[in-house]
């Protein structure tokens, strides 16, 4: 397996660029995903660690060695792309085999080769099949099976679960994750599906505009989101995002005054904030709470879904336009225009001030290892 090092990564077409700016330094055995919305920079950073767009900037390594120049037989990846790619008139067997075969690789290797991804993705039963015989969960495992053969440094995936249906994507998860246990190899996965990211990656990368967000595990950017693109787009469902105006602050704590002239505190490090400022409070809906015993707020219900383990309470904040969404764990009712008072953690609540950076947080003892 291999490391990969991006070092001020950029890809410019005329006088725009799509990826600018981009450092990652990614570990031998790391499952790193990318993630981010539509047209982030995400795929297009895959591809040129692929070697399939030129790098217009910057520079690649992989397991130590410059890699800008090489081309993608010469890297050492293997990519499995959204659309499988798979060869129609070949069997399962063939599919994984022909990449070797072109290599000329000797038959009683090929066979190894083919009979080891086989039994690592569990498609042995399938071996003699088509394509069009198989079903879309079965011809992913195949693309991925034709990526092991060729035993690569690193493994390159590029959104491989989108065709499929909903309970095929959770499943696929589940056999990604234990790919990697199996195999630990260095696998850099892209996505626009932050539950994949959340549940799949040793690392996430979050991807806005071409460039880098922010970078960590899975609990350090849910706990402890950067600024305001982190914070609503790590998380489901979101975090709720309110804005709010600065009353008073100081290296504690931060009183910040609410749409409804609620007025709550926050522990923070208040020290750069500006009485008057505009300001964002962010809290998530699992960490609000429908029978406040401190500081709360005042909304109206507009609707209770009611989930079985949960529900999720839909709740309109006088003067803000969005809907504030509050997770109870536990069977809820509420009538359409009910009053209610929202109860916040000031350890658990988030503070952004005026540029959408995050106010660094004192955090409760339960959450200070994700700092």
């Amino acid at each position: 397996m291999a490391t990969v090092q991006l070092k001020n990564i950029g890809k410019k077409y005329t006088e725009n660029y799509a990826v600018k700016g981009v450092n990652i330094d990614i570990q031998d055995g790391e499952f790193i995903v990318l993630v981010g919305p539509s047209g982030c920079g995400k795929t297009t950073t895959l591809r040129m660690i692929a070697g399939l767009e030129e790098i217009s900037e910057g520079e690649l390594a992989i397991d130590g060695a410059p890699a800008n120049d090489l081309s993608p037989a010469e890297r050492g990846i293997a990519m499995v792309f959204q659309s499988y790619a798979l060869y129609p008139h070949m069997s399962v067997r063939e599919n994984l085999a022909f990449g070797l075969r072109l290599q000329k690789v000797p038959a009683d290797k090929i066979e190894a080769a083919v009979k080891n991804a086989s039994e690592i993705l569990h498609i042995e039963h399938l071996l003699d099949r088509k394509p069009k015989a198989l079903s879309g969960g079965q011809r992913q495992r195949v693309a991925i099976g034709r990526a092991i053969t060729r035993t690569p440094k690193v493994f390159l995936f590029d959104e491989p679960l989108s065709n499929l249906d909903a309970a095929l994507r959770v499943q696929m998860r589940i056999e990604f994750a234990r790919l990697h246990q199996d195999l630990q190899a260095t696998m850099i996965y892209v996505t626009h599906d932050q539950i994949e990211a959340m549940t799949l990656a040793d690392r996430i990368v979050v991807f806005s505009e071409g460039k880098v967000e922010q970078i960590g595990t899975p609990l350090q950017l849910y706990h402890q989101p950067n600024n305001l693109f982190v914070a609503g787009f790590i998380g489901s469902p979101k975090m709720n995002l309110v804005p709010v105006v600065i009353e008073s602050a100081d290296a504690h704590t931060a009183h910040v005054r609410m749409s409804d002239d609620s007025v709550v505190q926050i522990a923070c490090d208040g020290t750069s904030l500006v009485s008057g400022d505009a300001a964002t409070i962010g809290f998530r809906p699992e960490h609000l709470n429908v029978q406040p015993a401190g500081q709360s707020f005042g909304v109206n219900v507009t609707l209770c879904e009611q989930m079985g383990d949960s529900t999720m309470v839909y709740a309109q904040l006088k003067g803000f336009d969005k809907p504030v969404v509050i997770r109870v764990t536990d069977v809820f009712r509420a009538e359409k225009n009910q009053a209610l008072r929202i109860g916040i953690v000031p350890n658990l609540t988030y503070l952004f001030d005026k540029n959408g950076m995050a106010v660094p947080r004192h955090l409760s003892d339960v959450h200070a290892q994700y700092v």
